[in-house]
């Protein structure tokens, strides 16, 4: 008896740990940023301040870089620059509601000397950040559909793309733009560090995007460096993805996170917990059924 006992806990502890790693599989060789919190609808507003609603997420640092000089195409790794400037670096903190994916960038940068000519032609080579989101977590890149790419510049100007050969989309129609970004808003302010930017992006209908909206999206951060050396300057690219680094701005390669979109119900940060404790459970439950079933063996021999 036991050997029976002996053999039911070591089911019984393989089933529990088998049970926690496969809640945490994201796959290899990407990086996973944990889970999206859910809030109240309506407790953000777009206004280049940080709400309490922002206190529930995981910091996500962004400080992974490498730049890149559009003159000559040469690389440099992570590093200050040539002029002694300091590389810019940044946390972000995301969280979600009912209708809308809200992120909050605080970004350090010393030195924003660069300027878009109006909101209309913003693009890469202001400061900015950008944020890359594949919402089937498959790698597709559907034509004007997916992935989408959302940009704010320290400036607060807007602008996007909707799948990675797509055709940019600059500022809003209330500024006159001919071919406005409609599911994204953006702001930001300048700060004694640098500069806070917040972006407010739609999340799309299975029927719009096309395609199945994953439990877990692709997900990548990035802060654009610029200088203003040469006509086009170097820029260096800040990541948020410490695996595959910011020179990998593809929707097949960028890390996951969890995503498990309802209607807001009520906190949620003890989802994880209750998930393991389920998890456990089951796995005791298992080893229950195997020691009752051996009982009735051994009896009744």
């Amino acid at each position: 008896m036991k050997k029976v006992l002996s053999l039911v806990l070591v089911v019984m502890v393989l089933a529990a740990t088998f049970a926690l790693a496969a809640s945490a599989m994201v796959g290899d060789g990407y990086h996973n940023y944990g889970e999206i919190a859910n809030v109240e609808r309506k407790s953000i507003r777009l206004d280049a301040t940080k709400e309490a609603a922002y206190d529930k997420a995981t910091p996500i640092a962004i400080n992974y870089a490498s730049t890149k000089n559009f003159e000559t195409g040469e690389k440099h790794p992570w590093g200050p620059r040539e002029n002694g400037e300091p590389v810019a670096s940044g946390t972000a903190y995301v969280v979600y509601d009912t209708q809308y994916i809200w992120v909050y960038v605080e970004v350090i940068d010393s030195t924003l000397n660069t300027k878009a000519p109006s909101a209309l032609e913003s693009k890469y080579t202001e400061d900015s950040v950008e944020i890359l989101v594949d919402w089937t977590n498959e790698g597709l890149n559907i034509a004007d559909k997916t992935p989408y790419q959302s940009r704010v510049s320290h400036e607060g100007y807007i602008s996007a793309r909707l799948g990675q050969s797509g055709t940019t989309m600059q500022g809003t129609a209330e500024q006159g733009s001919t071919n406005p970004v409609n599911w994204l808003q953006g702001t930001a302010k300048h700060t004694d560090k640098g500069y806070d930017c917040e972006f407010r992006i739609e999340i799309p209908s299975e029927e719009d995007l096309g395609a199945k909206i994953g439990d877990r999206i692709s997900f990548l951060l990035m802060i654009n460096d610029y200088d203003s050396t040469g006509a086009l300057g170097t820029r260096i690219m800040v990541s948020s993805d410490p695996v595959n680094g910011a020179n990998q701005w593809s929707v097949t390669k960028i890390g996951n996170i969890g995503f498990n979109y309802a209607p807001y119900t009520g906190d949620n940060s003890m989802v994880p917990v209750i998930a393991s404790v389920v998890a456990i459970v089951a796995a005791v439950a298992v080893g229950t059924v195997v020691v009752i079933s051996l009982r009735r063996r051994v009896t009744s021999k």
